[in-house]
């Protein structure tokens, strides 16, 4: 941008162009990834993300007043060069202020393998995921349309006629000012609404029929006032939140490692929407009349908007009736326990299994629910699967959080009953996740949760004890005491103490003593156990086919690991 303001050969103007062009390309969604990932609040992104359209809004015609007036007062070149090296301070002041957590791979060899395979990942997002894959060609059509209109929206006020007292030029800035202003009031009322049941889809499809209503109305404006007017729906109310809604839709389905690429994608959508479809709608305009393509532009933005109707929308609150959210046991909430959960839970060989699952089951995207410390999510994230992990305690997810692959998974503290619709292939509940659930209103409303987060024909894949193989009888403190020299803590003495059976329910404590201080922490816990009658009827009250019950490889005879499927075509 700077360099603009310093040249005057045209042929320099056009790299100075391309330089900016490019700059841009290679910051495009990087913004929203580090938004995301910095603030790492699920809860709370899709109004921050609001919040920032609203902002860009208000920042253009604020920009137009102050470098306008500036090149008023010196020289347009002054202006411009002022806006490029304001850019750079920006950008610096950023860094600066706001230096991010992630530290990449170092030495040159594994950064540019990182580079690689992370592109490789954010590209196959798109095909792989439904939600994105339609966000992106909606973003085609309607970028398509928003050229056509652009290209024509000047010259066809101007025929209509603007009144010769003022400059044409503060007529359309002020007209632009008026946009930005209605744009970044109908944020503001999204904003407040955009964690709704569907509001992000809702919002996507009513812009776009707000906007393609807009089109028609301009394209057949009988006088300058009708059609300013229609512009300001086109402007002003349907493609910013257009904008906001597709960035907000495709930000739920990323995870950490993907998601500036992802975003990045949506912005070369953008482009080549603009190029494709401009270049088809300047042949219409050639060949017929503005009338004309404008309703082209209508077309391609309505079409749009039933693209992305047909896409669900994963990350937005259903209403519910109050449930039990059971809070996690001390083993997991506590962060002195989950720091050194891994070294007491030991060798965790029964993951082997489910990887493999994951991989038999042809699974690209996967959910686990009651994630833990992170082990299996990171080792699915190792090997490129998709992967969300889920989890209440926010003790066990900071320790997941700091292992290798950690910024392949996109991390949610929640309840599993709160599981978003991510419509992944597989959900994966490994350990004792699938018996910490007592209630039989507890239990289905996880699995509901389950087959609402899974794609249609996706699997729900889980493991519990056989309640006549009588586990609980060893877990006694002569069986179970041990004592751990672990890394970072020094010796730590563990066992387990049963407190009660009362089937289905069988409590037992986890005590653990710190050498280092002598402090003793406890974490009680209460288990289910369930028949196999039981569990493939609770499957089958919610939806899911039973596709397989297997003995467990790691604890034969004592465990079953049931494989329930979501059918393709079928309703709770």
């Amino acid at each position: 941008m700077a360099l603009t303001g310093f040249v005057t050969e045209y042929p320099l103007i056009v790299v100075s162009q391309c330089l900016w062009g490019l700059g841009w390309a290679i910051s495009s969604g990087a913004d929203v990834a580090w938004i995301t990932d910095e603030l790492d609040r699920p809860d709370v992104i899709d109004r921050v993300l609001t919040a920032q359209g609203r902002y860009d809004l208000l920042g253009n015609p604020t920009g137009i007043i102050l470098l306008g007036a500036l090149g008023w007062a010196t020289d347009l070149s002054v202006a411009i060069v002022a806006g490029g090296v304001g850019m750079i301070g920006l950008g610096v002041m950023i860094v600066a202020r706001w230096p991010e957590s992630y530290q990449p791979a170092t030495g040159p060899v594994r950064r540019w393998a990182t580079t690689v395979g992370t592109f490789r990942q954010g590209a196959a997002t798109a095909p792989r995921d439904r939600v994105v894959a339609l966000v992106l060609l909606a973003t085609l059509l309607v970028n398509g349309g928003d050229q056509g209109f652009g290209r024509l929206f000047e010259r066809h006020v101007l025929d209509l006629g603007l009144p010769t007292s003022t400059d044409p030029i503060v007529w359309f800035a002020a007209i632009g000012v008026l946009a930005a202003v209605l744009g970044s009031i109908t944020l503001f009322w999204v904003e407040a609404r955009i964690d709704g049941r569907r509001v992000a889809t809702g919002a996507y499809v009513a812009a776009c029929a707000t906007a393609a209503i807009g089109l028609i109305l301009f394209a057949h404006a009988p006088n300058v006032e009708s059609a300013i007017a229609s512009a300001l729906l086109v402007k002003g109310t349907g493609f910013p939140v257009v904008r906001v809604a597709a960035t907000i839709l495709v930000n739920r389905r990323t995870t950490s490692q993907v998601r500036a690429t992802v975003h990045s994608l949506l912005s070369q959508a953008e482009n080549l929407g603009e190029i494709v479809f401009g270049l088809l709608l300047a042949a219409v305009a050639a060949s017929w009349s503005p009338t004309i393509t404008l309703v082209g532009a209508a077309l391609l933005v309505a079409a749009a908007g039933i693209t992305v109707s047909r896409a669900s929308d994963p990350g937005e609150h259903e209403t519910r009736t109050p449930r039990q959210r059971r809070s996690p046991d001390l083993i997991f909430s506590h962060p002195r326990l989950a720091a050194i959960y891994d070294a007491v839970d030991g060798d965790r060989s029964d993951l082997d299994h489910y990887i493999e699952l994951v991989d038999e089951l042809g699974a690209t995207s996967v959910l686990d629910v009651g994630c833990g410390t992170g082990e299996f999510a990171c080792r699915l994230a190792e090997q490129g699967t998709l992967v969300t992990g889920l989890d209440p305690a926010a003790a066990s997810i900071a320790v997941a959080r700091q292992k290798p692959q950690a910024d392949g998974v996109r991390w949610i503290k929640a309840s599993a009953v709160d599981a978003p619709r991510l419509e992944v292939d597989v959900i994966t509940m490994t350990g004792n996740v699938a018996q910490v659930f007592l209630t039989d209103e507890e239990w289905t409303s996880v699995l509901m949760a389950a087959w609402h987060a899974l794609r249609p024909g996706g699997h729900l894949v889980f493991e519990t004890r056989i309640p006549d193989r009588r586990a609980w009888e060893t877990w006694t403190e002569q069986s179970t005491r041990r004592r751990l020299d672990i890394d970072g803590t020094g010796q730590v003495e563990t066992w387990t103490e049963l407190i009660s059976v009362s089937l289905p329910l069988v409590s037992f404590r986890h005590m653990f003593r710190f050498r280092s201080d002598g402090a003793t922490l406890t974490s009680d816990s209460t288990l289910r156990f369930r028949t196999r009658t039981e569990v493939i009827s609770d499957l089958e009250a919610v939806g899911f086919v039973t596709h397989d019950v297997r003995d467990a490889p790691d604890r034969p005879g004592l465990e079953w690991v049931f494989i329930a499927r979501r059918p393709s075509e079928s309703s709770v």
